[in-house]
């Protein structure tokens, strides 16, 4: 399955860097709620698939505000939007895709090493650009990465058209951590994809202040 959910970097030498809507991206290598840029792809992914098709949830994980576009998730929908508190971070998947023990051929592995290999070998050929407040991301294509294996639940009627309802999937590409998100509404845009499969997606931030009705 291939999965457009938006991510932005916007890269400063220190390896962080400040946007024009306040917030840090955190840097590869770095962790937010205990969890690296590789946890919380896996984690994406398992609340992913536990979801019916064509869902929007901004679910709160360990503190961390995660969104999963489904309205516009095949590119060119309207935007799917997250309110959240002024202080919580957000984790957004970017352009990412998965093999699972769930699904045949060519998406399908059984050991560990056949799921991380099939994932990584359909990211080939990624190209995608993106926007955070109108300002164009750098790097971002730097922060691809492996996903570990982890294990899933599919509802009865599931993204994966699958008959089965647990497994195991594993998944590569892009996301972006965010913290310190200003006060107003932040856009994130994101286009590009996979030779044959283009997407166009974005994201709309609601941050209200400490206190403030949701």
């Amino acid at each position: 399955m291939l999965a457009f959910a938006l991510g932005a970097l916007l890269l400063a030498p220190a390896g962080q860097a400040q946007a024009a809507s306040g917030a840090t991206i955190v840097p590869k290598g770095g962790t937010v709620a205990g969890r690296t840029y590789a946890q919380w792809l896996g984690a994406w992914w398992q609340l992913r698939l536990n979801r019916p098709p064509d869902v929007s949830i901004c679910r709160e994980v360990d503190g961390v505000a995660v969104l999963i576009g489904g309205r516009n998730a095949g590119g060119g929908g309207e935007s799917d939007a997250c309110t959240l508190p002024l202080g919580q971070a957000v984790y957004l998947n970017g352009l990412a895709v998965e093999c699972s023990t769930m699904q045949r051929k060519p998406l399908h592995g059984s050991t560990s090493a056949e799921l991380k290999s099939c994932a990584k070998r359909r990211y080939k050929g990624a190209r995608m650009t993106a926007t955070l407040d109108g300002r164009p991301v750098r790097a971002y294509s730097s922060y691809a990465t492996a996903s570990p294996v982890v294990a899933a639940k599919l509802p009865r009627i599931n993204v994966l058209k699958s008959k089965r309802r647990t497994g195991r999937v594993a998944a590569y590409g892009v996301g972006l951590l965010l913290t310190g998100l200003t006060v107003g509404t932040h856009v994130l845009r994101q286009q590009g994809g996979l030779p044959g499969a283009p997407m166009r997606l974005t994201y709309k931030l609601r941050v209200m202040p400490a206190g403030a009705p949701a």
